[in-house]
């Protein structure tokens, strides 16, 4: 017992001084510092990587995302009304198919014969512009997936001008900003006049530069139905702000919950009673300048083309107000509020991909 006991430190200290020789000579053996230095840096790599994935990912969606809602914002807000705003409304609104298909006498010079009822009075195709989708398709079969773009190139030409002449029109001391963009809108109406007739026509190869009207003529007919809808969508923040006030006694930059709620109503309802109408009459004012020899892609409403019959140059502004029938209204709102919903569906879509995106991608860019 006790040769054990004399030999135990020897055997705990061997054990001991085995531990310290693995800790010192054998793991830095199979390990050494370099090789660990080497896979830091490799995860250090792999980290970088998936972070350079994931920015390359995010700004090709972004780009993506960007030129998604150019498209939306020029085909769906711009062209669609227009093509709304010119087209015929097919059938009479007090019009009602007959449901049954009782046969009808027709007293003719050789004699009688049955005819059909609904043959008789066959219901009107719909309008195009019923829809989003019907319009859709309608442009796509006018020229391809470019028809959506017809008249890009001018509408970005009349951008750059009106905010070029913006810009220098505020530069003017004493004069409201809210007055500098009608007057530039204004000053460009011919170019507004030469798209609306690009879009609401069929493809021609002619340069758009040549299809401008007589300039007196454009300001003679489309300036007093132009000038009311500049001077509303110039002053609709203010008319908005001024009707919260009058109403609250607040204006929505206090942070009230309340003077949000009303802008937003009275926005809505200056767009539905003011804006829209306005901007219905404008185009309908600069559809009736059209020339004579030009076709369009939708069947053109009776009222655009029947000053030529009275040898008058152009439809007034009251004519064009007396031509909206309420199927007409009917369609237009529709179509605004097809419009406004679809893009709110979009956005809300966008916001939630956005959110679940942050979700995944977070915890692996962070490391949590």
């Amino acid at each position: 017992m006790d040769v054990i006991r004399s030999l135990w430190p020897g055997v705990v200290g061997g054990a001991d001084s085995a531990r310290q020789a693995f800790q010192n000579e054998i793991i830095p053996q199979l390990h050494s510092g370099r090789s660990i230095e080497t896979l830091v840096a490799r995860k250090a790599d792999s980290n970088e990587t998936i972070k350079i994935i994931i920015t390359v990912f995010l700004f090709i969606q972004g780009v993506i995302a960007i030129l998604t809602f150019l498209t939306i914002e020029y085909t769906v807000y711009n062209l669609f009304p227009v093509l709304a705003a010119v087209e015929d409304d097919g059938a009479p609104e007090s019009y009602e198919p007959l449901a049954n298909k009782d046969a009808v006498e027709l007293e003719e010079s050789e004699g009688s014969k049955p005819v059909e009822v609904d043959e008789i009075l066959a219901p009107r195709p719909r309008p195009t512009t019923s829809s989003l989708r019907s319009t859709y398709r309608h442009l796509r079969s006018v020229s391809g997936r470019w028809s959506l773009f017809r008249g890009g190139r001018c509408w970005m030409i009349l951008r750059s001008a009106t905010v070029t002449a913006t810009f220098l029109l505020n530069r003017i001391p004493f004069l409201p900003a809210a007055v500098a963009w009608p007057i530039a809108s204004v000053l460009t109406l011919p170019l507004y006049v030469v798209w609306t007739h690009i879009v609401i026509t069929e493809p021609n190869h002619r340069n758009f530069w040549y299809r401008f009207p007589p300039l007196g003529l454009v300001y003679r007919a489309v300036a007093r139905a132009a000038l009311p809808y500049f001077l509303v969508r110039g002053f609709e923040g203010y008319i908005v702000s001024t009707v919260v006030f009058a109403l609250v006694g607040w204006k929505p930059s206090r942070g009230s919950i309340l003077a949000w709620l009303l802008s937003l109503i009275v926005a809505f309802i200056v767009w539905v009673c003011v804006v829209i109408p306005t901007h219905a009459i404008f185009i309908r004012v600069q559809a009736s300048l059209l020339a004579k020899e030009e076709r369009t892609i939708v069947p053109l409403h009776r009222s655009i083309t029947a000053h030529r019959i009275e040898g008058k140059e152009y439809l007034f502004t009251l004519d064009a107000w007396r031509s909206f029938s309420r199927a007409s209204w009917r369609r237009l709102f529709k179509l605004y509020a097809k419009i406004c919903l679809f893009c709110f569906a979009l956005e809300a879509a966008v916001v939630a991909i956005a959110v679940i995106e942050f979700l995944i991608i977070n915890p692996i860019v962070t490391g949590k």
